[in-house]
């Protein structure tokens, strides 16, 4: 045997090895081809017993209690929410009108409302001087 034909042979060798890989790899992609041929009735198996599962809980009084409690505090919170926004509007409403006026305007404002609520502004008064004396004390 000639060197030419050893190395003939050692590469007809190599080439039926990559034959059987490329082979096993086909076979491979196969499989999982098979498989997914079969997940839909699994798919719908299951969504049959998460169905049943869902209609059993959903017949226990705690989880019935649990959802309309869930329920109750979506709704408080999204009136919450509402008064929220309307507190804030009406916050910078008043906050651009102030930003509005000079300090004549404001002192002008202060003396009409204590004319009109003269109890609440001799509290306010005394706050307002308890306070500036605790800041200045220090």
């Amino acid at each position: 045997m000639s060197a030419n034909d050893s190395n003939k042979n050692k590469s007809d060798k190599r080439n039926n090895a990559h034959d059987h890989e490329a082979h096993d790899h086909q076979d491979a992609a196969k499989q999982p081809a098979e498989q997914n041929a079969t997940s839909p009735e699994r798919t719908a198996d299951e969504a049959g017993v998460f169905e049943s599962l869902g209609r059993r809980i959903d017949e226990v009084p705690k989880v019935r209690a649990a959802e309309d409690a869930v329920r109750q505090a979506q709704e408080k919170l999204a009136q919450a929410r509402e008064k929220y926004d309307e507190a804030r509007r009406s916050a910078a409403d008043e906050l651009s009108q102030l930003r509005e006026k000079n300090v004549g305007d404001l002192v002008e404002s202060a003396s009409n409302y204590v004319s009109r609520h003269p109890g609440q502004g001799v509290l306010l008064a005394a706050l307002f001087g308890f306070f500036l004396g605790r800041l200045f004390r220090r």
